[in-house]
């Protein structure tokens, strides 16, 4: 937790402090250690929030990028069940970072409750998810278009965010090589992976779209994370049908051409035969 209640004011973790909840009210400790970024924490229990989770330097980093009272707001749905958002703005979406391993059952719930909101993950967590990126984006050869239709997903992206119901968006670094020991760099672009449409198949392609940071902190600040975040969808839906179209087309055309050959061939037999 970033942060506490302080003598009535809203303060970050220091040295020695003691604080309380903003959320439950139950006192709060301050963690100043040298390993972890500085907290607080409950005493006696985990946290009030089940979906709490310790905070790295990179959620810090996200968070950063918003105004303070943005940060852990609480957000109740109409059963009164009660949860503590990474973000959320004064329109009401909520953004949530996500670095560390999360299953499927939460991150369905955590999309659920929130229902407005969007994911920012980190494709640093594991060794491989960064270089398997990064080589589709070599292969593509300077390639940088704003949408891309992957027809398999699973070999560019981490596997467990396919099925998210809400817009995933990555962050990966800057596209650049790390040498060995080296920090990764702060991200100039996200790559955002849209849920799957009520139309789509199990094995249909998936849309996803590029997005300077900058912008995705902007739009977010206006309440839309994506430009024309609503038209996107009817644009896929466009796409799509317009390639449907072409392909009926060709098929079309080659039944033609074969119908004419067979006929010329035909033709060309009875010829010599006569």
């Amino acid at each position: 937790m970033q942060f506490a209640s302080v003598k009535g004011e809203r303060a970050t973790a220091s040295p020695g402090l003691h604080g309380q909840c903003p959320h439950c009210g139950s006192v709060v400790v301050s963690k100043c250690g040298n390993m972890k970024v500085w907290h607080w924490s409950h005493l006696g229990k985990r946290h009030c929030d089940r979906w709490w989770e310790p905070e790295t330097e990179w959620h810090r980093d996200w968070k950063g990028h918003f105004p303070t009272d943005w940060h852990e707001v609480g957000h109740v749905a109409p059963d009164g069940e009660r949860h503590v958002a990474d973000i959320k703005a004064p329109h009401g979406i909520v953004i949530e970072f996500q670095h560390s391993a999360i299953a499927d059952v939460e991150r369905t719930s955590r999309t659920t409750f929130y229902g407005n909101m969007v994911w920012v993950v980190s494709g640093l967590r594991r060794m491989r998810d960064r270089p398997r990126f990064l080589k589709w984006r070599h292969d593509l050869r300077g390639d940088d278009r704003a949408m891309w239709s992957l027809d398999f997903p699973e070999e560019v992206l981490p596997r467990e965010w396919l099925d998210c119901q809400a817009p995933v968006f990555f962050d990966f670094g800057r596209e650049q090589a790390i040498e060995p020991g080296d920090p990764v760099p702060r991200a100039t672009k996200l790559w955002c992976l849209l849920p799957r449409t009520p139309n789509d198949g199990k094995f249909a392609s998936r849309l996803l779209v590029q997005i300077s940071v900058s912008d995705f902190i902007a739009n977010a600040h206006t309440g839309h994370p994506m430009p024309n975040w609503a038209d996107i969808p009817r644009q896929l839906a466009e796409a799509r049908r317009q390639a449907q179209i072409a392909a009926e087309k060709e098929a079309h055309e080659q039944m033609k051409r074969q119908r004419q050959y067979r006929w010329a061939r035909r033709n060309a037999i009875m010829g010599r035969r006569l």
